[in-house]
């Protein structure tokens, strides 16, 4: 499965689709952003690793967060991963497949691929 097709879902759950959503606004300046409420730590570690420019702000570009998103899971999870290993490293980060506090989400998002037939 590719990342994209999980990314999908992963918008629905993290912001209900809302590219201008924000979320844990309890930390401050290290908030979450947009569809797919990317926080500042992803962004520079995106950046670190695939040698781009992304700027915090373009986590409420749709197309740009898109990108950010899959480069961070295609890092961490390779190309053709489970959708779960994407969910759940999404949540939880890099090592997110070994915590148990992941399996919810990964619930939730295979849950939403099944209303919404993505396979």
């Amino acid at each position: 499965m590719t990342p994209f097709k999980v990314l999908a879902i992963i918008a629905l759950v993290e912001s209900g689709g809302d590219p201008y959503a924000v979320g844990d606004l309890h930390l401050g300046r290290e908030h979450a952003r947009g569809l797919y409420q990317i926080r500042p730590v992803v962004v520079r570690d995106v950046n670190r690793f695939a040698g781009t420019n992304y700027k915090i702000s373009d986590c409420y570009d749709a197309g740009k967060s898109l990108q950010i998103a899959q480069l961070y899971l295609e890092h961490y999870c390779g190309t053709n991963a489970t959708a779960e290993e994407y969910a759940r490293v999404w949540n939880g980060g890099p090592r997110g497949m070994l915590s148990a506090r992941t399996k919810r989400y990964w619930e939730e998002v295979k849950y939403l691929m099944e209303v919404h037939h993505v396979r």
